[in-house]
Parts: structure tokens; C-alpha cells; sequence
């Protein structure tokens, strides 16, 4: 009796959710089984129907980990441009973050392993590793979010039949706990007499007393350009990239930001002349200042408020 080529049939997973599956045959005889990732029997048998009529039913099961991750997270990624065209954001920063992780971290450890026979162990003796250089906990759970996206993805697209993840335990959080400013510190830094001999100059005295007072983000603040300030009102409508230039802001929407005259009119007045460009800029307003150079005079500035204290 000749074998069928394929067969659908549904699956209910630990968290009670139903997925049809599909098995074939290997070029060996062997059965095998895929997730068409489908919860609809409709679209899964078309799915299907589309691998076979493509001589794509066997998947390469055995692809080796540093081929299937090197660069996964790139925004000509298929997993990105997934993200993207499902009305997610996913920044080129937040690409070339994830990427050097996997690329400089995960790959050389698993190297070209099948990515199938991962195992919670191996997962776990990387973990191990990665501990040893003496990263935080909350540095290991980032990690570990980050190389979950993959193996979550494989399992998902049917390209492993078993997720090590699902056996991985996250670290205890040991973030410490931000600070925020007392009254009596925002009144020397900010609001006394010789408030402004406690900064480097005019440009990181109005930076910072801009995000003390609007609770803007540093990348927000670099990105202000003079046609984003109006009569008592600051409009957010980008954040900015050392590598990328201008960027959509973190929530990806723009905002409008009251702020007081005082503040306006010595924005209006460190701007002089200027009415174009970048707000906070060395260069009349062709690059912003850079966000070491405000880091720098921030810790220095708050150092001698603490020493005049």
C-alpha cells in the first residue's frame, strides 16, 4: 500500500492551545513531524499543500546553530520583518544589540551544533559560563530573553520539535533600585544663584534642566531641533542614534511637552540667532551634543553640589 504524502492532524499543547501538525516521510522511510503553526485545519492543510507542491515537507532539522542564528535579528531577518509587518516597531540600535549578543556570545559556545539537539543542559552550561565573567543576574536575563526569541521561533516555524527553553529558569533580579532627586538637590542644581557655576556651560545647564523638568529621555533631548520648540511647549517627535542619526522615540508616538516661559526664553536666548538645526549642538546645530559629554558634566556637576553640601 503506497504511503500518503503527508498527513494533518491537531495537537493540544501543555497551555491548552491547538496546533495542527503534519507527518511525512524522509528520504529513509522514517515518519516525521512538523507544527504548521496554525491554529485553523483550513490554513493548515494549505500551508502544507504549499510545502508540497515546493519539495519543501522535509525541513533541515539538523541546521547548525551558528547558521541558523548568525545575524538573526538584522532588519532584513525574516524575524523582524515578520515583526514589522505585523505593526510592531524593532529599531536598527535594538538590532545591532541583539545581534552582537548572539553573534559574540551565544555562537562561539554552541558553535555549529544542530540546533535540535540543543538541550536544557547545554542551555544551562552556557548560562554557567556567561556567569563566570561576572555579569549581573539582570544582564543573564537579558541574555536569556534574547537567545529564547530563536528557540522560540524555531519551535514555532516546526524547525525543532522541542523547545530547551521551556526548561530554563531566569535569575534572581538584582537591578538596584534609581535614586531620584530631593528637593533640596534640584534647588542647588537648578534653582539658586550659582546654580549655573556648577555646570561646564550654558548648554548642559539647560540639557539637564530640561529633563529634570520634563522627565524627557536623554536620546529625546539630543534630538530637539529649533522647530520642535514653541511658546511654552516642546514637541517630541523623534530620539537620536549615535549610528542611526534621528529615530522614532522609544513609544513610537509624538507627544507634546508644556514647559515653563522662564525656560523657554533662556532656550530662546542660548539659540541666539540660530533658528534651525539641533537645539543642543556644538556645531551649530549639525550634530547634537554628544550623550558622553552631558554624562560627564551631569556626574561632575552633581559631584560638586554633593561637595558644596
Amino acid at each position: 500500500m503506497k504511503k500518503k504524502a503527508f498527513v494533518i492532524f491537531p495537537k493540544i499543547l501543555a497551555n491548552g492551545k491547538k496546533i495542527y501538525y503534519y507527518s511525512t516521510y524522509d528520504e529513509n522511510g522514517k515518519r516525521r513531524q512538523f507544527s504548521t503553526g496554525r491554529t485553523d485545519e483550513i490554513e493548515a492543510t494549505q500551508y502544507v499543500l504549499n510545502l508540497f507542491q515546493s519539495g519543501t515537507l522535509i525541513r533541515n532539522t539538523n541546521l547548525a546553530f551558528d547558521k541558523y542564528a548568525v545575524n538573526f535579528f538584522s532588519q532584513e531577518g525574516i524575524y523582524v520583518r515578520s515583526k514589522l509587518q505585523r505593526g510592531f516597531t524593532y529599531s536598527k540600535t535594538c538590532s545591532d544589540k541583539n545581534n552582537a549578543i548572539i553573534n559574540k556570545r551565544a555562537i562561539p559556545f554552541f558553535k555549529n551544533k544542530p540546533i535540535n539537539l540543543i538541550t536544557p543542559k547545554d542551555i544551562e552550561a552556557w548560562l554557567k559560563r556567561e556567569q563566570q565573567t561576572g555579569i549581573s543576574n539582570s544582564t543573564l536575563n537579558k541574555r536569556i530573553r534574547i537567545l529564547r526569541i530563536i528557540f522560540n521561533e524555531a519551535y514555532r516555524l516546526g524547525d525543532i520539535s522541542f523547545n530547551p527553553f521551556s526548561r530554563i529558569q531566569m535569575f534572581c533580579s538584582d537591578t538596584k533600585t534609581k535614586g531620584i532627586f530631593t528637593e533640596v538637590e534640584i534647588r542647588k542644581l537648578f534653582k539658586s544663584t550659582s546654580s549655573k557655576d556648577l555646570w561646564k556651560n550654558e548648554l548642559t545647564y539647560l540639557f539637564n534642566l530640561l529633563a529634570v523638568s520634563t522627565g524627557m529621555r536623554l536620546g529625546e533631548i539630543q534630538a530637539l531641533r529649533v522647530e520642535d520648540l514653541s511658546k511654552g511647549l516642546i514637541t517630541v517627535r523623534h530620539s537620536y542614534d549615535v549610528k542611526y542619526g534621528l529615530k522614532e522615540t522609544k513609544t513610537n508616538t509624538v507627544r507634546q511637552i508644556p514647559i515653563s516661559m522662564v525656560l523657554y526664553k533662556s532656550i530662546l536666548k542660548f539659540l541666539s540667532w540660530r533658528n534651525n538645526g539641533y537645539i543642543f549642538s556644538f556645531n551649530n546645530g549639525v550634530t547634537p551634543v554628544s550623550r558622553n559629554y552631558i554624562y560627564k558634566d551631569f556626574l561632575l556637576s552633581y559631584g560638586k553640589n554633593r561637595i558644596i553640601s
